[in-house]
This record gives C-alpha cells, sequence and structure tokens, in this order.
C-alpha cells in the first residue's frame, strides 16, 4: 500500500508459501500487510514499512526518425533514450497496428541493444511498446510512441478533360492522418518532356491550380516528400481547344462561348416557328427543345424550375398538343394564373396563382414552393418563363409530361425565394 491506500495491490495471494518476491516500480514509501489465515479462517495481519528510492536511471524519451509519419513501405527508427546508470537494461520492442491487439508482434525481445527498426506497411497509427527490464530482472510498465503510416495511392485533377483556358485543381491522394512536414512538388510534362515547366515546387500545399497555356495531352507529376524519402504519381490531363459555336454531344446539339454551354438560348438562336416541351415530374423541370433540320428537336432551348402536381392531384403523364392561350386565367379557389397555356382538359402553364388578377395577388409561401410539387395538376412557372411560353409558344406545341431522376441536358435551375409578405414575382415584367 502507498499514500494511504491511493495506490495498492495484491504480491501474492493466499497459499502456503511463507516468502513473496515484489519489484516495486516506483520510488516511495510503502507499507506491506502479510495476512496469516489459520486452518478455521482466523486472520492476522503484520504489517512492515519500506522506503523505496528512485531508481538509478531513468527514460528520457522515446525518440523516432524523422517527424513520426512516414509512407507505407519505408522504415523507421526508434531509439529508447535513457539516462542515469543504464549498464545492464534490456529493451523489448513490441509493434501494434491500430488501435485494437488484433494485429501486433514482437520486434526484438529483451536486449541491450536501444534502437529498433520499424517496417510501417500499413496506413493510420503504429504504436511501438517499449518494455524496460534492469539488472534485477524487474520489468517496468511499457513507454509508448506513435507512428503513422501513409498511402500514396496516386494523383488526381478535378476534370480530366478541360476547355483551353479553364483551371483545373492537381491534388495527391494520401490516406492514412495527418502528415506532418509532407511537401509536394507539382510538374506538368507535354509531349515526352519536350516541353515542361514547375507548377509549384516543394511546399506544404496539398493541391495546386493549374491552368495551362495551350492544347494538347499533359502528365501532371506530383513529387510528395516525407522524411527526405520522395514518391512520385501521375495524372492526365486532356486540353481541348475552347469551344465556340455549335457542337453534337450525347445525342444533342449544344451552343458554346468561349467554352462554356449556353444555357439559354435567348439571343443566340431567332424565335423557331415550333418548339417541343418536355415536363419532367420527378426533377419538377421543364425543357424547351428547338429544331435541328431533320434531326428532330434536339436544341435545349430553355431550362425552367417548376411546380408539377401533388400526389393526390397529380399532373398526367402523356404527350399533348397545346389548345389554348389566356392572359389571365380563372383557376381553382378561385384564384388567378398570368399567361396560361392550356396542356389538356384543365391542366396549364400558368404563373403562380394568387388572389387576384393584378401582379400584386401572390401568397410568398406558396411562390417559394416552385421547384417542388404543390399544384392540383398544372404546370406552375415564375411569370418569366410562363411568359415566355405563352409569348413563343404556338398553339398546338407537343408537350411531352414523364418521369426521370436525370432534369435534362440543360439541368434545373435554381429557384428564387421571396421573404413573408411580399406580394410579387420579381421576374414579373409588369412590374
Amino acid at each position: 500500500m502507498k499514500d494511504n491506500w491511493k495506490e495498492w495491490g495484491v504480491i501474492q495471494d493466499f497459499s502456503t508459501k511463507n516468502t513473496a518476491t515484489w519489484y516495486p516500480k516506483e520510488a516511495g514509501t510503502y507499507e506491506i500487510y502479510s495476512d496469516i489465515k489459520d486452518v478455521d479462517g482466523r486472520i492476522v495481519t503484520l504489517t512492515q514499512k519500506y522506503v523505496v528510492n528512485k531508481a538509478p536511471w531513468s527514460m528520457k524519451s522515446l525518440e523516432k526518425e524523422g517527424t513520426g509519419s512516414y509512407f507505407v513501405g519505408d522504415t523507421a527508427t526508434v531509439t529508447a533514450v535513457t539516462s542515469g546508470q543504464t549498464n545492464g537494461l534490456k529493451f523489448k520492442f513490441v509493434q501494434k497496428n491500430g488501435e485494437s491487439w488484433d494485429d501486433w508482434k514482437v520486434l526484438r525481445d529483451f536486449s541491450t541493444n536501444n534502437s529498433v527498426n520499424v517496417k510501417i506497411n500499413k496506413s493510420g497509427n503504429t504504436y511501438i511498446y517499449v518494455d524496460v527490464k534492469d539488472q534485477r530482472g524487474v520489468i517496468f510498465d511499457p513507454f509508448v510512441i506513435k507512428l503513422t503510416g501513409l498511402n500514396y495511392s496516386s494523383a488526381s485533377v478535378s476534370s480530366s478533360k478541360i476547355s483551353l483556358g479553364k483551371s483545373v485543381q492537381v491534388y495527391p491522394n494520401i490516406y492514412g492522418g495527418s502528415a506532418p512536414g509532407l511537401e509536394c512538388k507539382y510538374v506538368w510534362m507535354k509531349d515526352n518532356w519536350s516541353s515542361w515547366n514547375v507548377i509549384k515546387d516543394f511546399s506544404g500545399s496539398k493541391s495546386v491550380t493549374w491552368t495551362p497555356s495551350e492544347e494538347g495531352t499533359y502528365y501532371i507529376y506530383i513529387d510528395a516528400r516525407l522524411n527526405g524519402v520522395v514518391k512520385t504519381k501521375t495524372v492526365k490531363v486532356v486540353v481541348e481547344k475552347q469551344k465556340n459555336g455549335w457542337y453534337y454531344e450525347g445525342g444533342y446539339k449544344f451552343y458554346y462561348i468561349n467554352g462554356v454551354k449556353q444555357l439559354d438560348l435567348d439571343g443566340i438562336l431567332p424565335k423557331q416557328s415550333s418548339y417541343y416541351i418536355k415536363v419532367n415530374r420527378t426533377t419538377c423541370s421543364v425543357t424547351v427543345y428547338a429544331k435541328d433540320g431533320s434531326n428532330g428537336y434536339i436544341i435545349p432551348v430553355k431550362r425552367f424550375a417548376c411546380s408539377v402536381g401533388l400526389p393526390s392531384t397529380p399532373t398526367p403523364a402523356g404527350t399533348y398538343y397545346t389548345s389554348n392561350k389566356y392572359r389571365w386565367h380563372t383557376l381553382i379557389g378561385p384564384s388567378y394564373g398570368q399567361y396560361c397555356t392550356r396542356i389538356v382538359g384543365g391542366v396549364l402553364f400558368h404563373s403562380v396563382a394568387g388572389r387576384n388578377m393584378t401582379s400584386y395577388n401572390l401568397n410568398a409561401r406558396d411562390y417559394n414552393k416552385l421547384g417542388s410539387p404543390a399544384s392540383h395538376g398544372c404546370v406552375r412557372l415564375c411569370v418569366r418563363d410562363a411568359k415566355w411560353i405563352y409569348d413563343n409558344c404556338s398553339l398546338g406545341t407537343k408537350v411531352t409530361i414523364y418521369d426521370s431522376s436525370d432534369p435534362g441536358p440543360l439541368g434545373k435551375p435554381a429557384t428564387i425565394k421571396i421573404p413573408s409578405g411580399q406580394t410579387w414575382d420579381p421576374t414579373d415584367p409588369n412590374i
């Protein structure tokens, strides 16, 4: 017992032995309690006080070679640094991979060698335990040090194919934990090293943004340096001539300006004599197509976010042809919608309905549902989009209502949200 029972332990439980060997591992004043039990179970206790002086040696530190982080496959050296009367000390080294003891091994049993080489064979944390045994054969509680294994698996780019003038992010894929001291160097190469340059020299940057100056096929080399060891991975980037004008892609015909796909062809494509409208119930999106001669309606012209019918009042799937238009039209409620185009029966394209036939008629809560199912079956749009169909799509326009997880070749635009109390649509040209 030590420090008034703050620390205590059983040296030897009841037995017929009348002696016990005890090796204290800490300095201090101890009391040894000897319980003597007779055949009847009666116990007599004797005590004896012992003063244990500090050991003539001490463990100053466990030192690791380098930063403590290493590439998988590298070797690290761990050294037990002691001071004082160290003659006769022996050291045992145990390696544990990960946080549990499912994967461990003895690197070296007790010897006078106070250093060991550790093969880093896995990513993540590796723990090295060092048992020290003194001249008496007493083994002290183990000392431990953590090493981290890093797996440099590959180099990556944000896009493997870009248009000239665009930038790409380049980065190494290094896993396993934190990497103090890790530095990376980025180099581009083209035409088998006939041209190359350093994007960024060795630094702590874990990624760089690179803008190539000409088209072609490039290879980016990323050197990762840790504890003087350098490992290299490469990744390919194809830089294409910047797109301008019309391009056929994926069964559609798109228009590009300086490498940017245009998502609205107003001002690019003149008003057409006919259009084809597709309404996606799943994504609440509308795509308008123009005709490309004998290729059919493959030119995406406009994209709209919409609200289709609720599950209890669904917008009917199928193909229809518009039959009527109304500048204002009375809807369920009654409520009133602007720029209405009849699709089939009581189903129309129209603006978000309001309480009167003015531009100041909205309920903000209803308007903010655009982009999700909310109607009694009609296809709700903001005023700007409903007006575009009203102004540009003649009666008899083909409309297909369908379901798909793909919003369409132009995607789905973000919706506008208005604050509570606002009664007008910010896209309404009449305001």
